[in-house]
């Protein structure tokens, strides 16, 4: 992905907070590893949607019944958003800190032995609002010519890094991978979910969000992005296959 700069470090005295790039704007994809990964990551992702299409299914479970019918009712937005956030954080379920409310204070305070954070700082509260309303522009932006599944490996990876709300934000994300390909008509189903692959590769998948931050590694990212739905969607239709 050429001239990416994915942000910039903000000092507040004893952290650093890392303010993140807007990314509705021009993208360029020029490497062919990339392209021909793509290739492959749609057609197994439509193989998996077909199968699910044609064959007998087990009921998707309450939670998923209700996003999916927040999906209809709602587009792709910041408000979609909010709202599957507070199904996912009810009593009982994620129990999330004021569910549905994006932070107003940052993650990280400054402490009295003035030792600084060892983990990554979000961005400021004061900046969310304009960074997910950015967010939502690119999403929905089709004058930005980029495949679906390379768009929202984008917007995953911005979105974890903004990490607008106080908790929950690593299973809102991985929400927002199938709730943005069914807005776009790309699946049928919430058959997605990324979760296990990474789980699996919790170090690369750590450290393919740090270089993006740190090296402008966008294209690192995506394909560790693709390569999971790949291995995803193969293991799913392997899987049923065998039952």
């Amino acid at each position: 992905m050429k001239n990416f700069q994915s942000g910039r470090y903000i000092d507040h005295g004893c952290y650093k907070s890392f303010s993140p790039s807007f990314i509705n704007r021009a993208w360029e994809m020029d490497d062919m590893e990339l392209i021909e990964l793509l290739s492959e990551a749609s057609h197994q992702l439509g193989r998996l949607d077909m199968y699910f299409q044609y064959s007998k299914r087990d009921g998707d479970g309450e939670s998923v019944e209700e996003v999916v019918k927040l999906l209809e009712q709602l587009p792709f937005s910041s408000r979609l958003i909010k709202e599957v956030h507070q199904l996912l954080g009810k009593e009982g379920r994620g129990n999330f800190k004021v569910p549905g409310t994006y932070r107003s204070s940052q993650s990280w305070a400054c402490s009295l032995t003035g030792e600084e954070p060892d983990t990554f700082v979000p961005p400021y509260p004061t900046e969310i609002p304009e960074l997910m309303s950015d967010l939502e522009k690119f999403a929905n932006n089709l004058y930005v010519p980029l495949p679906d599944l390379v768009r929202v490996a984008i917007v995953y990876y911005q979105f974890i890094t903004i990490s607008p709300f106080w908790e929950g934000n690593e299973e809102m994300g991985r929400w927002l991978i199938p709730l943005y390909l069914m807005s776009m008509d790309v699946l049928q189903h919430p058959v997605l979910d990324m979760s296990y692959y990474f789980e699996k590769y919790a170090d690369l998948y750590q450290e393919h969000l740090i270089r993006v931050r740190t090296h402008n590694d966008m294209t690192g990212w995506v394909t560790f992005f693709l390569e999971g739905v790949i291995e995803i969607a193969r293991r799913i239709t392997d899987r049923r296959a065998i039952q």
